[in-house]
């Protein structure tokens, strides 16, 4: 999930649709920060 925003994030960029991926940059971030471990 994380890669395949981060590859669609890029390719909006490039195509000018810099709000697209913004959002689709905060939905990888937040599928990244799910796969850390917990702090427990």
């Amino acid at each position: 999930m994380v890669t395949i925003c981060a590859i669609a994030a890029i390719l909006f960029a490039f195509s000018g649709y810099t709000g697209y991926a913004v959002t689709v940059s905060a939905v990888g971030l937040a599928a990244a920060v799910n796969l850390l471990p917990s702090p427990w």
